[in-house]
């Protein structure tokens, strides 16, 4: 555990703490406070400390120390890929910018400024996505990023109910095609409806 997180602490990248603070506040609301001391202290320990309660939401943290948070998650309190991807389609539930967003911006203007969107809350790698409405499939590409693949689970659920706010919950269905941790250029995830 020590080494993969200290092999993640090292890679670039800052994200705002909004993204941070939707992810913590799930996971005290389904394993507790004293599971999220817990984890902030373990990242102490192997040298990586961050205050959780000192986050704000338009400052900038390194996006390490959240993916870091994912592992500790994994090997401390058992969470599966799966419950990593239920807390990214948690952050895109909770957040009332997401859902007027959604709510009152066309969809095919909310596909050309997803990489605005992006840029608004990673200060690194950029968001690329294809529409083809005639096929009903989405193509989101995310370039210049690669932390760890349970970071690639929580961008599953964050898509994918972001699919559902778009798409107004039809029959989704979402899957990653690419991962740069099986050795592509980038992530892409191709999403589905009928």
């Amino acid at each position: 555990m020590n080494e993969e997180i200290n092999k993640i602490m090292e890679i670039p990248g800052n994200t705002k703490g909004a993204v941070i603070l939707a992810d913590l506040e799930y996971i005290r609301r389904k394993a507790g406070q004293e599971s999220l001391d817990k984890i902030e202290e373990a990242l102490a320990k192997l040298g990586h400390p961050i205050d959780f309660k000192s986050i704000r939401p338009f400052e900038e943290y390194k996006e390490a120390h959240i993916v870091s948070v994912y592992v500790l998650l994994r090997d401390m309190l058992g969470w599966s890929e799966e419950d990593i991807e239920k807390m990214g389609e948690d952050s895109a539930k909770i957040s009332s910018v997401v859902r007027i967003f959604v709510k009152f911006v066309p969809f095919s203007k909310i596909v050309k400024e997803g990489s605005r969107y992006w840029s608004q809350h990673f200060g690194f790698g950029f968001l690329e996505v294809e529409s083809n409405e005639v096929e009903k499939s989405l193509k989101v590409m995310v370039k210049g990023y690669n932390f760890h693949p349970l970071a690639c689970a929580c961008h599953r659920g964050y898509f994918r109910t972001m699919a559902h706010f778009l798409i107004n919950g039809k029959d989704i269905d979402l899957k990653e095609v690419k991962c740069t941790h099986r050795g592509d250029s980038h992530h892409e995830y191709l999403i589905t409806w009928k």
